[in-house]
């Protein structure tokens, strides 16, 4: 039987090839989805923030009575609401801790009668020096995720 050797081996190149492409797919796409996975979580916060921080009322302008006009939102209080928005990260925090390394105090801002809660973090993930490879400036593996929420209070003064 006469055979070719110039084809030999060469299966085993095609086999270690795609073995290799699947590896990279794989933590690559283990990586992402924990990115994902931590930006719905803060998402979630963020949410949950501002939706307690807009109740944050400015309660002296209104009952000194010249903070409520007809129609107008209810005056908000920019420390309650950063208060409020603080406390309801803490709240928050133990779900965190499963995947952010770090997770920084909020920042609010108040217009009007909507409040604005931006959070953001720290994700290490788990296959970090091998994504430190294709994103130059992450070689710890250590991602910033951040997430801005908006919430609008719906109580307006007394119709006129």
């Amino acid at each position: 039987m006469l055979t070719d050797d110039r084809d030999s081996g060469s299966l085993s190149v095609l086999i270690i090839g795609y073995a290799a492409i699947t590896v990279v797919l794989v933590i690559v796409g283990i990586d992402v989805s924990k990115l994902f996975l931590a930006q719905r979580a803060l998402s979630s916060a963020a949410d949950a923030a501002a939706l307690t921080a807009v109740q944050g009322v400015a309660l002296h302008q209104v009952y000194d009575g010249d903070g409520v006009h007809c129609g107008t939102p209810i005056p908000l209080s920019s420390g309650q609401a950063a208060a409020m928005a603080a406390r309801s990260l803490d709240r928050s925090r133990p779900d965190l801790r499963h995947v952010f390394t770090s997770v920084d105090q909020p920042e609010t801002a108040v217009a009007g009668g909507a409040v604005s809660v931006r959070l953001s973090g720290v994700v290490t993930v788990p296959f970090g020096r091998v994504i430190g490879w294709l994103a130059p400036g992450h070689a710890d593996g250590q991602f910033r995720v951040s997430e801005t929420s908006r919430a609008t209070s719906p109580v307006a003064g007394a119709a006129c």
